[in-house]
């Protein structure tokens, strides 16, 4: 089901009305977190990347080698649900999920797919520190910066470049893009945000505004046997 009337959908990326705290946490959701390069907020407030489909709308399987759809963003080292593999049988597909939209996301706690996490502030100190380093992880999650590698570098703006302009690319896009870039047997190292407490309190506030009231107070919604 489609909701709009959220704050953030009737606002420009310039984000003129949010709270000095809601402002930080959208600066943190675009830059310092990069959020946005698997949430696409650009133009409707939480449009989403479900994940690379090859083929186009035939669905194809990729390669063996590469990834068939969803994000492993390093919940665990050892996954006792495997997601996307649990169907294809792939290993390269291990710990990968589809990514949800922000929506009333403070309304659906708890969170990830199995409901690890039961509050936003959970979420968020997870990918500030407790990401782990699946040899799956999500290219966006690592940290390359002791990677003395400087095509892998301009991609790496370049794909920070689109976010800014508000696209978007997924995991499977991105090793298509630039994987063979990264050092065969390189040790995958998960990235620390290390936020502050403003940044967090902020994403948390800024997150908020994707609340639909409207929407979550509209009576002819709260009982579907009863009409008004």
């Amino acid at each position: 089901m489609q909701t709009n009337n959220f704050f953030f959908s009737q606002i420009s990326p310039t984000i003129p009305g949010l709270s000095p705290s809601e402002n930080i946490g959208f600066n943190t959701f675009i830059n310092k977190g990069r959020c946005n390069s698997c949430h696409n907020i650009t133009g409707g407030g939480g449009s989403v990347n479900m994940g690379h489909t090859y083929g186009g709308s035939g669905g194809d399987l990729p390669p063996t080698n590469m990834p068939t759809v969803g994000t492993n963003t390093g919940l665990d080292v050892v996954y006792s649900d495997h997601g996307v593999m649990n169907l294809t049988g792939k290993p390269i597909d291990d710990g990968r999920f589809l990514i949800p939209g922000l929506r009333n996301v403070e309304l659906t706690a708890p969170y990830m797919h199995d409901g690890r996490f039961a509050t936003l502030e959970d979420v968020i100190d997870f990918y500030g520190h407790g990401v782990k380093d699946h040899p799956n992880l999500a290219v966006q999650l690592r940290d390359f910066s002791s990677e003395n590698n400087s095509v892998l570098v301009g991609l790496l703006n370049q794909m920070n470049m689109d976010f800014d302009n508000g696209g978007f690319m997924d995991d499977a896009m991105l090793m298509e893009e630039f994987g063979v870039f990264i050092p065969a047997g390189a040790p995958v190292v998960a990235k620390k945000l290390n936020l502050t407490p403003a940044e967090k309190k902020g994403l948390v506030d800024f997150l908020k505004t994707f609340t639909d009231k409207t929407f979550t107070n509209d009576t002819r919604l709260r009982d579907p046997f009863v009409l008004e």
